[in-house]
Formats: C-alpha cells, sequence, structure tokens
C-alpha cells in the first residue's frame, strides 16, 4: 500500500513538474509518433517538429526513416504553439490511450529547445486529432494514399530497370553467344517449370517443390543455334511484358534467369511467352501435363488411404 501512495505522489510530482515547463517561454518542440508493426517489424512515423512559428509536418517509413511526406505550415502565435503543445502532453499521459495494440507497438516522444520532457509508449490519440486538423483529412487515409504513391513509384522505378536491362540483352544477343541458359518460373512455390539448355540439349523439368525430385521430365534436343537464339529472345521479351504482373495478386511469382551461368536477377512477371516456348517444345498445352500430374498425385493418395 506504502509502494503505491509513494508511486502515485511520485507521478503527481513528474507531471507537475512536466507541467511547469510546459508553462515556461520556449522557441521550438519536437513530437515524434512511432509505430513498429509486431507482424512484420514495419516502422512508419509521424513527426511535428517546430521552430518557432514554423511548423513541419513529416510522415516516414522503415527504419532508415524514408520520407514520403513533408508539409510546412506556419502559425499565427506563439499561443497557437504553445496550445498544440499542450494538446499533444496531455494526449501522452492520457492512461486512457491504449499502451499496446494488437497489430503494433507505439513509441512517442515530445522535446522542448532540443532537450527531452517526456516519452512514452502509448498511442496518443490527441496528437492524431491534430495531425488530422493539419492535414484536413483523416491521418490513415493520407497513409493509406501516400504510401500508394510511394509503392507505385518503386514499382515504375522498377519495371524501367527490367526493361532496360532486357533491352540490352536483346541488343547482344546477336554479338554475344549463350552456350548454356536457364530459365526456371516458380509459382506459389509448388508450380516449378525449369528449362535449361547445354549448347543445343536442353532439358524441361516440373516440379512441386524446389526440394523434390521432377514429377516430369524430358529431353529436348536443338536443331540449331538460331532456334536456341529464338527461345531466348522470346524468354526476354515475355520478361519485358510487366503489364502482366498484376493479373492475379494471389500468386507469388520468381522467375530465375541464368546466361552463360550468370544470373540476371529475379523477375516477377507471369511471362506468357514463356508458356508458348513450353507448350512447343513438349509438343502440347504444358497445362495438360500438370494437370495429369496433379490427377496421378491425387490417386496415388488415394491408393496410399486405401492400403492403411
Amino acid at each position: 500500500m506504502l509502494r503505491k501512495v509513494i508511486l502515485i505522489l511520485f507521478l503527481m510530482l513528474f507531471f507537475s513538474c512536466n507541467n511547469k515547463e510546459l508553462e515556461k517561454d520556449f522557441n521550438s518542440f519536437k513530437y515524434t509518433e512511432k509505430l513498429t508493426s509486431d507482424a512484420t517489424g514495419q516502422v512508419q512515423i509521424w513527426e511535428l517538429n517546430c521552430e518557432k512559428l514554423e511548423c513541419n509536418v513529416s510522415y516516414f517509413i522503415g527504419s532508415d526513416k524514408k520520407e514520403l511526406f513533408s508539409k510546412k505550415i506556419v502559425l499565427k502565435d506563439t499561443g497557437e504553439m504553445k496550445k498544440m503543445v499542450k494538446k499533444i502532453f496531455k494526449g501522452m499521459k492520457n492512461k486512457k490511450n491504449p499502451e499496446s495494440h494488437p497489430d503494433f507497438y507505439p513509441e512517442n516522444s515530445l522535446i522542448l529547445d532540443n532537450k527531452e520532457l517526456f516519452s512514452t509508449y502509448r498511442m496518443n490519440t490527441g496528437f492524431y486529432k491534430l495531425l488530422d486538423k493539419l492535414l484536413n483529412e483523416k491521418h490513415y487515409d493520407f497513409e493509406n494514399r501516400i504510401v500508394e504513391e510511394f509503392q507505385r513509384k518503386l514499382e515504375n522505378e522498377r519495371r524501367v530497370k527490367i526493361k532496360t536491362r532486357i533491352t540490352r540483352l536483346l541488343e547482344n544477343i546477336k554479338e554475344s553467344e549463350y552456350k548454356n541458359f536457364q530459365y526456371e518460373e516458380n509459382i506459389n512455390l509448388n508450380e516449378i517449370w525449369d528449362l535449361e539448355c547445354k549448347n543445343l540439349d536442353c532439358e524441361v523439368k516440373y516440379r512441386r517443390s524446389i526440394y523434390e525430385e521432377p514429377l516430369f521430365y524430358k529431353k529436348i534436343t536443338l536443331k540449331s543455334n538460331k532456334d536456341k537464339e529464338r527461345i531466348i529472345k522470346k524468354i526476354l521479351k515475355g520478361i519485358m511484358n510487366t503489364n502482366l504482373e498484376k493479373e492475379d495478386n494471389s500468386l507469388e511469382v520468381q522467375n530465375y534467369l541464368y546466361l552463360n551461368d550468370k544470373s540476371e536477377d529475379i523477375f516477377t512477371v507471369i511471362n506468357s511467352e514463356f508458356h508458348e516456348v513450353l507448350t512447343e517444345l513438349l509438343g502440347e498445352n504444358y497445362k495438360n501435363i500438370e494437370k495429369r500430374l496433379v490427377e496421378e498425385e491425387q490417386k496415388k493418395e488415394k491408393e496410399e488411404k486405401r492400403g492403411k
């Protein structure tokens, strides 16, 4: 009981001292609200930084603090700045704010004139109400929009890099002789087609897992180097068609290309040109082979269950 009384008195004294700090004149403050995802470890940070009457609201993602947004705001007077700080501080010490969240871990801190005044591990609902006013919209809608814009920008940059690299490979294919090449398409880690050629001798394999032996295997001898060159060009052009990447968001696609045993990176395109190559080399639609193999697996499983 005595310990509880001492703790309550200590907290009252602590908050009283901090409240007195707020009554003093200050020229700058910085407030940081950081959320870390429990599931993915992803970080998102809001910062409100004011130097006299000039303020910046900034939004960052990642542990390296990649800035996605910054907005300048000019306050009317020092009274407005003090009101903002008091609102933030009140939210920080509000015990009704949750200390934890099912999706993320909150941290925040308030600095006055480069000196930390207070820090907590609670979600500051008071700050988010202030933030909504500064942004003129709900902060979570704003976050979703700017993150989507950032991801689109990264995706566009990635696609440009892929097209530039594949264009270079297509231009050099006339000058470079690719004795060996390999292309593997891995969909959802359980549909894996692999085409590997050494000189004119090729192998086509199909597996249900990277750790298992092939369920299907076929040797093929190409007619000429021109035939091999045509196949490589067709596969490369299929990689260029990045518009196919988002046809089905449920698919996790990883493609690996090796030219003369040198990796040319991982691509995430659904390569329909490669599927045409497979059908041509196999003499029938590759999907029919997949279907037969799945049916054989299911039949085998049923027989094993009956045997038990």
